[in-house]
């Protein structure tokens, strides 16, 4: 004879299994299920073993681990199609290229280990919320934009060499926030203006060295 508390758990229990199908598909709890990419197809250890000196295109990606957006199940693909567009781009110029990974997360290793749902980096920043060095360069302090995630950037700059380590004549050439935007630019080829580079090829003009050619974007 079944008891009436077993009737009462499996009641309860297929209660649950409804609300969680529900949810499931009205996104309730989409910011709970990790979002990786299937396959990553940049692999920055792969592709450049070493800085090389010259003109430069990067991609810096701005996120947050708590902004919805940043947490949509398809950024993650997108953002790994913008590498490879903006790679073959830089290769068609004769550029270098980098990524550059920043989380606005009050926690380093939050930030970090969300931004691997993006696949690889070159160069990751992450902690301290808003005050992060990233943040502070490529929002607040050098190349001024939106505070806002999530965003893409691709500035182009001159590395220089060894000796004297840094970059040179750093400007945005595009900036995009939002999901939308992100997702119209990628789907369009993640096409990047051209700017002529003829007085950076040397890194002899000082005018760049100084920080007079960096732009803002807006």
């Amino acid at each position: 004879m079944i008891r009436h508390s077993t009737i009462v758990k499996a009641g309860a229990l297929g209660l649950l299994f409804v609300f969680a199908l529900v949810a499931g598909r009205s996104g309730v709890h989409r910011l709970n299920v990790p979002v990786r990419l299937r396959t990553p197809w940049y692999t920055s250890a792969n592709d450049y073993r070493e800085v090389r000196p010259g003109p430069e295109l990067a991609l810096v990606f701005v996120e947050s681990p708590t902004c919805v957006w940043c947490n949509a199940p398809e950024l993650p693909e997108l953002i790994e199609r913008a590498k490879r567009l903006v790679r073959e781009q830089a290769i068609g110029r004769g550029f270098g290229f980098a990524t550059v990974g920043i989380s606005s997360s009050r926690s380093a290793s939050t930030g970090i280990e969300h931004l691997t749902r993006f696949g690889d980096f070159d160069e990751v920043s992450s902690g301290r919320s808003w005050h992060n060095e990233g943040i502070l360069k490529y929002v607040y302090r050098d190349l001024v934009g939106p505070a806002a995630t999530p965003q893409v950037l691709v500035v182009q700059r001159v590395v220089l060499p060894s000796a004297e380590p840094g970059f040179t004549g750093e400007r945005v050439l595009l900036r995009h926030v939002g999901l939308g935007l992100i997702e119209q630019w990628v789907d369009g080829g993640a096409v990047v203006p051209k700017d002529d580079v003829a007085e950076l090829r040397d890194g002899a003009n000082p005018a760049a060295r100084s920080g007079v050619l960096s732009a803002a974007v807006r």
